[in-house]
């Protein structure tokens, strides 16, 4: 008799389970590796990092070799040596200033060029007998390296001092000199003087003496004066004065001394005085009670005649 052995296959369960456990399997691997925080975004990310950090470090190299490159020829930056300029210091329109570094490099400076020869000068050192708008030109040095030029421009920010004074005045005009004084870069060599009269310019000119004309007489005016220097800084002086009220006519005369006399200014209406000398011409002055002038007036010779007149009042006392 034939024995015949029991062929058992997978039952339909266990061929379930099976699949299910697989794709769970294959369901957590795809998702480790395809999702956003899957392996292949992870690496991604980690070799644009990588690609990022070595561009960052190769432009430091770069920048490092190109600071090295210029120190060495000469061109590098004075982050690393440092020169300084002290103030500008003026006296009678030259200049001088102090240049130092705080390092024990050599200083050396040109003036006006960078092609000449170079100087040497001590740290804290002057350089002194500067014009305006001079240009300075200073490097350090060592055996090795030379640093950066480093330059400075001698420049002005000063105004003048401007004093404006009265020198003659009648009853339409006022003649005035102008004392102007500029240490630095001395006054400009045109238009130098700017004549107003109030807020209205009246005149520009080079020369330091100027009459205002066409004034009305017995009027207070405010005259200003604008002084410009070679830098173009402006300075301004002014004063308030009076034009002289016209000379009346009529007068008459109260009496000649030979000798000094005094007398009253009367309250109101106007005095003269004329002085003759006895061997030359003499001169005149008048005034008004009424604006407060008072006259001055010489004669040349070896005596005077004094006479005093008077216009519009009759009350005057020796």
């Amino acid at each position: 008799m034939r024995n015949i052995k029991e062929k058992r296959g997978i039952t339909l369960i266990a061929l379930v389970v099976t699949i299910i456990v697989i794709l769970i399997l294959a369901g957590v691997t795809i998702d480790a590796v395809f999702s956003e925080n899957g392996i292949i975004n992870k690496a991604k990310e980690a070799a644009n990092a990588m690609n990022n950090a070595v561009a960052n470090d190769q432009e430091n190299l770069n920048a490092l070799f190109n600071e090295l490159n210029n120190v060495f020829n000469g061109n590098g930056s004075t982050d690393i040596v440092s020169i300084k300029f002290g103030e500008i210091i003026w006296n009678n329109n030259k200049a001088e200033i102090t240049i130092s570094t705080d390092t024990e490099y050599t200083i050396q400076y040109q003036i006006n060029s960078k092609d000449g020869e170079w100087k040497e000068i001590e740290n804290n050192g002057k350089i002194i007998d500067l014009s305006y708008t001079d240009i300075i030109y200073a490097r350090l040095k060592n055996d090795r390296l030379l640093d950066k030029i480093a330059e400075k421009t001698i420049d002005d920010t000063v105004a003048p001092k401007v004093t404006v004074k009265v020198e003659t005045k009648t009853d339409k005009s006022i003649n005035v000199k102008v004392d102007a004084i500029d240490e630095e870069s001395g006054l400009a060599d045109t238009e130098t003087y700017t004549y107003l009269l109030g807020d209205e310019r009246k005149g520009v000119d080079i020369n330091n003496i100027y009459a205002y004309t066409e004034l009305t007489a017995g009027t207070k005016y405010i005259i200003k004066v604008n002084v410009k220097d070679k830098a173009g800084n402006i300075g301004t002086g002014e004063l308030e004065t009076m034009s002289m009220v016209a000379e009346p006519s009529g007068w008459t005369l109260i009496g000649s001394y030979d000798t000094s006399q005094n007398f009253q200014i009367p309250e109101d209406g106007w005095f003269k005085f004329e002085l003759v000398g006895k061997s030359g011409n003499g001169g005149s002055a008048y005034g008004s009670a009424q604006t407060g002038q008072l006259p001055s007036a010489s004669a040349g010779g070896s005596g005077r005649i004094r006479r005093i007149m008077y216009n519009n009042y009759n009350n005057v006392k020796k």
